[in-house]
């Protein structure tokens, strides 16, 4: 994998020319930072007994790194704006249970619930670009969002009937970096979170009729969120 990110560097690096990025207001760039999906898991509804309900953590320090796209344009010489998220969706069909038999040792085979969910997330963003011929410092805002959900039911009497999750983060931060422009208007850069704010929710409803149990979070960053990007005016 390295050494294909490495040949793919080399290859973007050859194929630039001769024009500065102020004369291509656009741009695009792959970047690699924390992961702000979020997921989050229905239970079956026929328990007697639910524990709390647990935030998904909005902290950066508890994500992977992830591959994502942005994209924007200059509006002025030293002012940008950009955006960027994505979307899933995921549905998995039930399967009625299979009766075995003990005496003819036929082993007996569960349900297989029907299942869907949905992740999406997405950040808008302004940048002011303090311009030299090819170091680009910027400092920014950002606002990020991000939701998901899920499905759950079971076709039998014992369920009790569909059960639902939800989960959703917002918030803010000001971000800091600098991006380097190639000839040829090849984007290498890097950013970072001055200080950021995150609110974080759950809620879930194990079954129609219950009453749905809720839980809140709130996040706070500081020189925090490090992403790299690297990408093309044009």
């Amino acid at each position: 994998m390295n050494k294909l990110i490495s040949a793919a560097f080399v290859m973007l690096f050859a194929l630039t020319t001769a024009t500065m990025a102020q004369e291509k207001p656009f741009f695009i760039s792959a970047t690699v930072g924390y992961n702000s999906y979020l997921s989050v898991n229905a239970t079956g509804g026929n328990s007697s007994y639910y524990s709390g309900a647990s935030v998904a953590s909005p902290s950066w320090s508890d994500k992977k790194l992830m591959v994502g796209f942005e994209g924007g344009v200059y509006i002025s010489k030293n002012l940008r704006v950009l955006l960027g998220g994505g979307y899933g969706h995921n549905e998995t069909p039930g399967k009625a249970e299979y009766v075995g038999s003990e005496e003819a040792n036929i082993p007996f085979y569960g349900e297989t619930p029907d299942k869907k969910s949905t992740n999406a997330t997405a950040f808008v963003g302004a940048d002011y670009c303090f311009n030299t011929q090819h170091v680009v410092p910027f400092v920014g805002l950002r606002g990020r969002g991000a939701y998901g959900n899920s499905e759950l039911k079971y076709n039998n009497a014992e369920s009790m009937g569909k059960s639902l999750a939800e989960t959703w983060t917002y918030g803010g931060a000001i971000v800091f970096g600098a991006d380097y422009i190639f000839q040829g208007g090849l984007i290498i850069g890097c950013q970072f979170d001055l200080c950021s704010y995150t609110y974080g929710a759950v809620k879930y409803k194990p079954q129609p009729g219950l009453a749905t149990n809720k839980s809140y979070c709130h996040d706070f960053g500081a020189i925090a969120a490090p992403m790299i990007r690297i990408g093309f005016n044009f």
